[in-house]
């Protein structure tokens, strides 16, 4: 079937290649909703603590401590390196993750309906039951089904045209997960 495909039955099915950029899009998701708070606080507070040991190295320097150009070079190399690593681990991350399960140029075939999803690639067919999504969330240009901390079945938007079935399938994600919590 074609990329975006709807078959009978309200089934849906999606067929796409894998890019470095979805795994980057699902671990920046998968941050945005594990401890948030206690994570950019504690950013924070890391950043203040090394501003002030720059600070006291370079109070330390200008008064002629021995120890002063080491804590202030330590201060400052953190400040610079901390936010970039924040930044790039997730870039870097993905990049390695991508490579290691050889997925560039396969192609992928994802079908969802009311029974669960079912995905398929290099001859290696996944299959999952509702009951086992934990959450469902939804990116500018992804939807992610999440089947335990760590893992997601991307289905990147890139395969579906037009914003309507998008909308549609979206609807079909949310009808089937809620209904687990119904039933």
């Amino acid at each position: 079937m074609a990329a975006g495909s709807a078959p009978g039955e309200g089934g849906f099915t999606l067929t796409y290649t894998m890019e470095p950029s979805d795994l980057t899009a699902m671990l920046k998701d998968k941050e945005t909703h594990r401890f948030l708070r206690v994570k950019r606080w504690a950013f924070i507070v890391l950043m203040l603590y090394m501003a002030g040991a720059a600070a006291f190295g370079l109070y330390a320097v200008v008064t002629g401590l021995k120890s002063g150009s080491m804590l202030l070079l330590i201060g400052l190399a953190a400040l610079i390196l901390m936010p970039l690593f924040r930044w790039g681990q997730p870039l870097l991350s993905a990049s390695l993750f991508f490579r290691k399960l050889d997925l560039k140029d396969k192609e992928i075939t994802t079908h969802i309906d009311a029974s669960g999803i079912r995905s398929e690639a290099k001859g290696v067919t996944s299959q999952f039951q509702w009951d086992s999504v934990l959450k469902v969330t939804r990116g500018p240009e992804h939807f992610f089904l999440w089947v335990n901390k760590v893992q997601a079945i991307i289905l990147p938007l890139r395969a579906i045209a037009e914003q309507d079935e998008q909308e549609r399938l979206w609807a079909l994600i949310e009808d089937n997960f809620e209904a687990k919590w119904a039933a």
